[in-house]
């Protein structure tokens, strides 16, 4: 037995965290202090403008480099369109599948916004801001007229257009921000795409089919997706809303109906008189589908059925009738992504202040103080946060009630289901929004006429062919764009399978392949100024490789470990407590200093 003796090294620079500057991220860097003044870990957070993040955010992920005091990022704030560029650096991408399933902080959040983090079957980032779009409708003239929510795309188009300019003096519907700069098109159209294509889940694909790799959008699929478009933007805003691009017009009270981000209800709910004029009178419903979709053999739009639709819900039409209806739910996330390049005790301090930073203490209802409440753009991520029983704390803050009843109402039933439209997350991200824009763009022109359809939709195909050729042709695309929808073969049962956030079936070693096991560190209490965190080391199998090995080797290898145990315990400042064959007893003076330590001696 043998002890060594140091006082534990503090980190040689700050954690850096970048991103665009939101409101949200001001305050949970004000709670990243406790973190700091806990752990001795400084944390800073370089918060740009989104003109300038947009501009740097891609060469930061393209470095090659790790980052230190005064380059790159160890956290960086993106939505999934960020994975392509990061998968192209080796290792930049980090799989924190593990950590995650061992979390009891993140494990709440609801699997639709885990897996929205998801790229080739694995974790690889913390949700922050997880937003399923929903219907926003005029209460009041829905009560008044006895009008009944639309369920498809074809009941919100009739309604929007009945009520265009009528008597309310309101737009029909407001979706996109209008403007030469906003460019929103490329969103709505993928809402209406995935629609009448996605079936199956976020795996199932909307542009290539995942198994065929055949382009989807030269179809009737495509051309109703376009003509909904059409319909639905000639009874939208004629007014632009550059250069902020904020969609604020159902809030202003300009529109009847509208499909948006969920966070219109709480800028709807505060703020100067003339942005809260549907306050009170908020409709809240999930976003319309559709009962017809695309058959991928003929290319043509056929009636759900629960072979075609296993994830379809059965409503109720205007006419009595049942019916299925296919309704993907449009997703937009933002999430906390860590680089894999970063020092290993980097990677660690950047899970652990996020884990807290997105734990339900901090940005859920928090009983009445968490962040979720207040004037920002944050978002339930629980089922917690948006239980009846939360109610009185939405109200106490100051939001309508029956605005807070029917938003908590609605977000809920949303938010659980699986069925979601996955954001695109392969390279050329950027040139699938653009073909959006540009194929919504010409049909919605003016001068435009309606047969001009198949031609329009034939340069959307070859600009997606064009995509295809440039990453390498369809095979070498093909792993690329399974790898974005966490796609596998089809089962047996002849559904799409989707990889569902079960890390520990998924990346990693398995646990024959693990040579080092650790135990989890126990923290003791933190207010006892001689606070220690105990660390209990064991060779996995031991017994076993004796048996099977000959004692010299053995004997190395014992050596090896032992030489690696204490050359870490130097740098982390542990103190060597006991040993007992192979097996080490260690103490640590934090819990952070002992994960880390535990990260560092399992490294090849």
């Amino acid at each position: 037995m043998s002890s060594v003796a140091t006082s534990q090294q503090a980190p040689p620079r700050p954690l850096r965290v970048v991103a665009p500057k939101l409101a949200l991220l001001d305050s949970l860097a004000s709670r990243a202090d406790v973190f700091s003044d806990t752990t001795g870990v400084p944390v800073s957070f370089d918060l740009l403008s989104f003109g300038a993040f947009s501009l740097r955010r891609q060469s930061l992920l393209l470095d090659r480099s790790p980052p230190n005091v005064t380059h790159g990022y160890d956290v960086m704030i993106v939505t999934p369109t960020a994975y392509g560029d990061a998968a192209q650096v080796p290792g930049k991408l980090l799989d924190i599948s593990r950590l995650v399933s061992g979390d009891p902080s993140l494990l709440d959040i609801l699997p639709a916004f885990r897996a929205a983090t998801m790229y080739s079957g694995g974790v690889m980032a913390i949700p922050l801001v997880p937003a399923p779009f929903l219907l926003f409708y005029r209460l009041d003239i829905f009560q008044r007229d006895n009008l009944t929510v639309p369920q498809t795309w074809e009941q919100f188009a009739d309604l929007a257009e009945r009520y265009h300019n009528g008597p309310d003096g309101l737009v029909g519907n407001c979706n996109i921000p209008v403007g030469g700069t906003c460019r929103g098109e490329s969103v709505f159209l993928r809402a209406l795409l995935t629609s009448y294509i996605q079936t199956e889940g976020p795996s199932h694909g909307f542009l290539w089919d995942p198994e065929t790799m055949q382009t989807l959008v030269t179809s009737e699929a495509g051309e109703t997706a376009l003509k909904m478009f059409r319909r639905l933007t000639a009874v939208g805003p004629t007014w632009s809303h550059s250069p902020e691009c904020v969609q604020n017009d159902f809030n202003m009270g300009r529109c009847f109906m509208g499909v948006g981000h969920p966070s219109q209800f709480k800028s709807g709910s505060f703020g100067a008189p003339g942005l809260t004029r549907a306050r009170g009178k908020m409709g809240i419903a999930p976003h319309p589908g559709t009962t017809r979709v695309l058959d991928r053999t003929t290319l043509k739009l056929v009636p759900c059925d629960r072979t075609r639709c296993p994830l379809a819900e059965e409503v109720v039409m205007e006419d009595g009738a049942s019916r299925l209806l296919n309704r993907p739910i449009l997703l937009q996330s933002t999430m906390v992504m860590l680089n894999g390049l970063s020092p290993l005790a980097f990677q660690f301090y950047a899970f652990q202040l996020f884990a807290l930073l997105a734990s339900a203490s901090v940005v859920g209802t928090g009983r009445g103080n968490g962040l979720l409440l207040e004037p920002n753009e944050l978002l339930p991520m629980r089922l917690s946060d948006v239980s009846p029983d939360q109610l009185k704390y939405w109200v106490a803050k100051g939001y309508d009630p029956g605005d807070a009843e029917r938003f908590l109402a609605v977000y809920r039933t949303t938010a659980i289901k699986e069925h979601i439209m996955p954001e695109v997350k392969i390279r050329m991200a950027s040139n699938v929004t653009s073909a959006l824009n540009t194929a919504a763009a010409l049909y919605n022109s003016p001068a435009t006429n309606a047969t001009a359809l198949p031609a329009i939709l034939g340069r959307l195909e070859a600009a997606l062919n064009g995509i295809v050729a440039a990453e390498g042709g369809q095979d070498a695309f093909a792993q690329q764009y399974r790898r974005s929808l966490n796609w596998v073969p089809k089962t047996g049962t002849g559904g799409a399978a989707s990889v569902s956030p079960a890390p520990d079936s998924q990346h990693g070693a398995s646990s024959a392949e693990v040579t080092v096991a650790l135990a989890v560190a126990i923290p003791c209490v933190a207010a006892d100024t001689k606070c220690l965190t105990l660390v209990v080391t064991d060779i996995y199998e031991s017994t076993a490789l004796w048996e099977k090995l000959p004692a010299s080797v053995m004997d190395a290898a014992v050596s090896t470990h032992h030489a690696v145990i204490r050359q870490a315990l130097l740098v982390h400042g542990g103190v060597e407590s006991a040993t007992e064959g192979d097996s080490f007893i260690i103490s640590l003076k934090a819990p952070v200093a002992a994960a880390a330590f535990c990260l560092d001696v399992q490294q090849p």
